[in-house]
């Protein structure tokens, strides 16, 4: 799955991040999410951000991706 991070708004900036994980056959199935956090400097101020995907289920190994991929 391709999740979209959403991003947290900082007053005058915009951006995003795309964010690909390739999963192991080994992972159990379930529910995941994943988190990007980072350190944005607007203005000469560090300030701490983060995104969280929407949950997406992992299912079975063998399986074929809505793109067409087989993993």
């Amino acid at each position: 799955p391709t999740p979209y991070l959403s991003p947290i708004p900082l007053p005058g900036f915009v951006s995003s991040a795309l964010a690909e994980w390739k999963i192991p056959a080994n992972t159990p199935a379930g529910k995941y999410r994943i988190k990007h956090r980072g350190v944005a400097v607007p203005a000469g101020s560090p300030e701490p951000f983060e995104g969280v995907s929407e949950a997406f289920d992992v299912t079975a190994t063998g399986a074929t991706c809505s793109d067409g991929r087989r993993m």
